[in-house]
């Protein structure tokens, strides 16, 4: 399943959508004939989405209201450009740059590249302590302090 960035609103795919401000219980029902739902155990305010090709985790702001979707598995695009699977982020910053979009160091974690203008963040593996330029996170946030 391909899942679509919709910059600064959430993500598409032809059969759900995660959109900032959507309520947890409705988000579960709508995924859970699709997506296993777990929350883990030291972080209550999340839950981790997945099936066999695809892993998204959700963050809630204290309305348990969607603040964050960070995609951590699967295929993700935005204007036909790969985002996750089977690219790498020299492959991403190139195509950005032919449509007038830049990176900046992050402000917003301890590793990974900002794209302001589409409120996101990527980190490859490398940058998070493994190897390679693969990607290893797409972070998508709905708190505009975070690219500011």
């Amino acid at each position: 399943m391909i899942w679509s960035l919709i910059p600064k609103e959430g993500i598409v795919s032809k059969e759900h959508s995660i959109r900032f401000g959507d309520s947890r219980d409705e988000l579960r029902k709508a995924l859970e004939a699709t997506y296993s739902c777990e929350t883990p155990k030291n972080f209550q305010n999340e839950d981790d989405f997945k099936n066999e090709s695809v892993y998204i985790r959700v963050r809630y702001d204290a309305d348990n209201r969607v603040e964050d979707i960070e995609f951590l598995g699967g295929q993700l695009e935005y204007r036909d450009i790969n985002l996750h699977e089977g690219t790498t982020f020299s492959e991403i910053e190139d195509s950005f740059r032919s449509i007038g979009l830049s990176f900046c160091d992050t402000e917003w974690f301890g590793e990974g590249k900002d794209c302001a203008e589409l409120e996101i963040s990527i980190a490859t593996r490398e940058q998070v302590g493994g190897d390679g330029d693969d990607i290893e996170w797409v972070i998508m946030s709905n708190d505009p302090e975070s690219f500011s």
